[in-house]
């Protein structure tokens, strides 16, 4: 159960919005979903982030150096299943003053489903950005001591870009798996002349749940849109402010011209 704080800023300074960090780091544990070619169990598999699923199941002895002689057409195969992340966390008072609670991944590996308590809160479909997830409301209200389950469903990164080459063929190098432009992952994860097809999934960059204190207004929300690159959201919020700035102007100038 992750509830120690590695680092934790609780105070303002000057009006300036503070950081509460929770780093999800312990405790996690990696399941191959469904049968697969190592007939590794559907059982959870202990695990940190961050991690990947080769780089697990490898150091745990569940699979065989994928770079060793064909070892990469099991390994290949693997990757035709989904797999899940899953940990336990708290978030305890001091952290809960947050005015935003957003549970923060640095680096999702690559197309993923993301659970709070059984309930989906977002999706991922890139391996190159941040992507943060508002569990403000879900948490309020409860007691510091409650326990929340945080799953993520990673994907089958093969079977994704083969439905979607099966929509709209664009192709591959001769070395690479036919399709793989259309997933944001790194290419050479799916063969090159130099290397070969081995792509991987995960959590591999840190997890954390950041606390935003001073978050009154719109800057806490246009920040967070625009750093998540959600212009549609960051879009409405400042077309929301300039309304609002244009509302105060015509009725400034109306009672200008009443007095």
């Amino acid at each position: 159960m992750a509830k120690l704080r590695e680092k934790a800023e609780t105070m303002k300074k000057g009006g300036h919005t503070v950081m509460h960090t929770i780093c999800l780091k312990d405790n996690w544990t990696l399941t191959v979903l469904g049968k697969n070619v190592y007939d590794i169990p559907e059982t959870p598999i202990e695990t940190k982030v961050p991690s990947t699923v080769y780089g697990t199941l490898l150091e745990k002895g569940l699979i065989p150096d994928p770079f060793y002689r064909d070892n990469e057409l099991d390994a290949l195969k693997l990757m035709e299943n989904d797999f899940a992340y899953e940990t336990e966390i708290v978030i305890g008072e001091e952290d809960r003053k947050a005015d935003r609670l957003f549970l923060h991944f640095d680096g999702i590996d690559t197309i993923a489903d993301v659970y709070l308590n059984g309930e989906k809160i977002g999706s991922a479909d890139n391996m190159n950005r941040v992507w943060e997830y508002d569990i403000t409301d879900l948490v309020a209200g409860d007691a510091a001591d409650t326990v929340y389950q945080v799953k993520v469903v990673l994907h089958s990164p093969t079977k994704f870009i083969a439905e979607e080459e099966a929509k709209c063929p664009v192709g591959a190098a001769s070395d690479a798996m036919p399709g793989f432009p259309h997933i944001r992952k790194a290419a050479c994860m799916y063969g090159w002349d130099w290397g070969p097809r081995l792509p991987d999934a995960g959590l591999f960059r840190e997890a954390s749940v950041l606390g935003l204190v001073g978050a009154g207004g719109i800057g806490a929300p246009l920040i967070f849109s625009m750093n998540q690159y959600a212009w549609e959201k960051a879009g409405a919020i400042m077309l929301g402010f300039i309304l609002l700035v244009w509302f105060i102007h015509m009725g400034s100038e109306k009672i200008g011209a009443g007095n």
